[in-house]
């Protein structure tokens, strides 16, 4: 019997060394504005100045960069969640520095600033990844425990194109030969995949083409065919992981449903 490949955990650590970098640059562009707002207005009112003006880059980037998703309006609306949690804290923190504890009013933003990155990390995250229509968390099984295979579902890796059908037709050939190196291989794929398009809105109101990936697999495998496309496809198009619809890809289903059944025999 073939040993099945080890599941691989959520890449929690390179979203926190991303978000790190992320941080850094927000925070180096919340202290520029800072200084600059310092020398018209009280050092409250320009943490508060600063901060609205760099919490739209903050989103973005964490979109983009950070947890490599395609920023929502959806998930902007939520995105206030966590800076509120972070205003909270860095506004108190620096009101506390400076007004109680006599800290300069130069150096007390980025001491509240430290204290609320790990609080921040947590909520971006849960509201970036949208759980419950992401990737389940897996978890390794504890010594002694039998390990649990992880059911197998449908998974869309969506791929967002800025031109029109024809730039996202185009990607199909690289991404298939990702799942299929060989296409005239013996047996099913390893991963049993679908291409189809959808549509998506963009800032403007113009419309965007989107390129869907249907896979057939665990959580984990689908995140690692997910790295795999980004890789293939560069930083210049975000990528999306999302649970998919069963209906929506009937024949994937089924195609997976024979191959399950072949392996079996």
């Amino acid at each position: 019997m073939t040993p099945r490949p080890a599941r691989r955990r959520p890449p929690v650590l390179g979203q926190l060394v991303r978000f790190g970098l992320v941080g850094v640059v927000n925070t180096a562009t919340y202290y520029g504005m800072y200084l600059c707002f310092l020398r018209l207005l009280p050092y409250l009112a320009a943490h508060v100045a600063a901060f609205a003006l760099s919490t739209v880059g903050s989103f973005l980037l964490n979109s983009w960069f950070t947890y490599r998703t395609r920023p929502t309006w959806r998930k902007f609306l939520l995105f206030p969640l966590t800076t509120a949690a972070n205003f909270a804290i860095t506004t108190g923190g620096v009101y506390v520095l400076v007004d109680l504890l006599h800290t300069g009013d130069r150096t007390a933003p980025l001491m509240a600033a430290a204290v609320a990155v790990p609080i921040t990390f947590v909520l971006s995250r849960t509201i970036m990844l949208e759980p419950g229509r992401g990737i389940p968390v897996e978890e390794e099984p504890r010594a002694g425990e039998p390990h649990v295979e992880e059911e197998s579902r449908v998974y869309e890796i969506r791929v967002h194109c800025y031109g029109a059908s024809e730039e996202a037709l185009a990607l199909q050939e690289p991404i298939a030969r990702l799942l299929c190196p060989d296409a005239g291989h013996d047996g099913p794929c390893e991963v049993p995949w679908e291409f189809t398009l959808a549509g998506a809105g963009r800032a403007g109101g113009d419309a965007a083409t989107v390129l869907v990936l249907g896979v057939h697999t665990s959580g984990a495998r689908a995140a690692e065919v997910a790295d795999r496309v980004r890789a293939a496809i560069g930083e210049t198009r975000p990528v999306e992981l999302r649970e998919g619809d069963a209906e929506r890809f009937e024949a994937l289903v089924e195609q997976y449903r024979i191959e399950s059944g072949a392996r079996r025999m």
